[in-house]
């Protein structure tokens, strides 16, 4: 197994673990993230 494959199977891992405790995704949680941030424009 590569380091590429075993990054692959860990990442789902951790996606699909986490989904199904807090039942919410990465990219979800993320979005949340950067909507509550202030932006402050340049």
């Amino acid at each position: 197994m590569t380091f590429a494959q075993l990054l692959k199977l860990y990442n789902h891992y951790k996606n699909d673990y986490d989904f199904k405790l807090k039942h919410i995704s990465y990219a979800e949680l993320e979005r949340k993230i950067m909507e509550s941030e202030e932006w402050i424009p340049d």
